[in-house]
């Protein structure tokens, strides 16, 4: 069991991480600006923006799988197993779940998340980030618009729209345009969405820092959107709590292994500037690789393989580091907060406070373990 005090170097992610979202108003945004991007440029039926998202939110659970081609919503088990589905908003019955999925009610495709956690294709959608919970809602409310008006067909057809609107609306282009669904309305009403952050973990990453830690910023939002975010809920000088800022990290790739690696790009200003061979520190990059992250942590720290410990959010994203390096990755539940509770690979454990090292007060579940799931900030 490794202490914080071990740790070389200290890494965060921004979204969720370090930026905290205010959920109960962050819903219904990203749910209201897909259903009016759908009516307006994907002529769906406008009953979509007639939906209260209050009736709909409790289909916001990480985790669940879209099975795209016949429209339902998954939870699995082991190898499989559909514990639960619904069609659409409606739940299904054993009958339903055995006609479509045979006796044994398996999933068969769960082999193509065993392969590739990272999975997303044609045949299914993993749901475990904020901004995509309730576009899976949008999806069911779309099933059931679809079987309401025309009959349920042999195949769903509305993936590839809900993609493209995706890649649309969180777009860097749509951020430093101006334009789209999703930051105008985020930049010009920061604080109803937005949380300030934690006073004390700001002290928390000075004192890392002066402690003589390595510590950086690691995310998979832009520059432009980063400031916008962290010059609210930390202050303009928000990047001198980190030796190295690196942005539009294309995570979990970022950690995997490629044969043509992706370069650092300099960022100046907010604007992206030329590839870079070596990383400096005080300086903030874009795009890049974990091998040559590592080339400038060693060599910061004057050590063969310092020990590294990432603060994330994305099951898929984020704990892509501990599969594809030697990484530690602690994962940080957001939703948890409001039910109480501390999970540890999914096992619910007492509360005690106490503090880690020198870090903030955080919530202790009985045991700590290298890749764990627990609300520390």
């Amino acid at each position: 069991m490794a202490k914080l005090s071990e740790y070389d170097c200290i890494g965060f992610d921004l979204d969720h991480t370090l930026i905290q979202y205010k959920l109960d108003n962050f819903y219904p945004l990203i749910y209201s600006i897909f259903a009016q991007a759908l009516v307006a440029e994907k002529g769906y039926d406008p009953c979509l923006l007639e939906d209260n998202f209050e009736d709909l939110k409790d289909f916001c659970l990480r985790g669940l799988v879209l099975d795209i081609k016949r429209g339902n919503i998954l939870k699995l088990g082991k190898d499989g197993f559909i514990l639960r589905a619904t069609h659409g908003t409606q739940e299904m019955s054993k009958e339903e779940l055995s006609k479509c999925y045979g006796e044994e009610i398996v999933w068969h495709e769960i082999s193509l998340l065993k392969e590739n956690p990272s999975q997303h294709s044609s045949i299914l959608r993993v749901f475990e980030s904020y901004f995509d919970l309730p576009v899976m809602v949008i999806c069911a409310r779309i099933v059931d618009i679809i079987d309401k008006k025309n009959g349920k067909p042999e195949e769903y057809c509305f993936w590839p729209d809900i993609i493209s609107l995706l890649k649309k609306i969180f777009s860097p282009n749509s951020f430093s345009d101006d334009n789209g669904y999703y930051f105008p309305v985020i930049v010009k009403n920061t604080a109803k969405y937005i949380k300030l952050c934690s006073q004390k973990i700001v002290d928390w990453i000075r004192a890392l820092r002066a402690e003589g830690k390595k510590v950086f910023l690691l995310t998979n939002s832009f520059i432009d959107y980063t400031n916008v975010l962290m010059n609210f809920a930390v202050g303009e000088n928000w990047k001198e709590l980190f030796d190295i800022v690196i942005c539009m990290a294309g995570k979990p790739g970022f950690f995997q292994a490629q044969e043509q690696k992706v370069m650092f790009h300099k960022i100046v200003g907010e604007k992206e500037v030329d590839s870079v061979e070596e990383l400096k520190e005080k300086q903030i990059y874009s795009r890049g690789n974990h091998r040559d992250l590592m080339a400038f942590l060693e060599k910061q720290t004057n050590k063969n393989k310092p020990k590294v410990l990432y603060f994330g959010d994305s099951l898929r994203s984020d704990l892509a580091a501990a599969m594809h390096t030697d990484w530690h990755v602690i994962t940080v539940l957001e939703e948890m907060e409001s039910e109480g509770v501390v999970l540890h690979h999914g096992i619910k454990h007492e509360e005690e406070n106490y503090p880690l090292e020198d870090g903030p007060n955080i919530k202790k579940p009985r045991y700590l373990i290298h890749v764990c799931s627990i609300r520390v900030l």
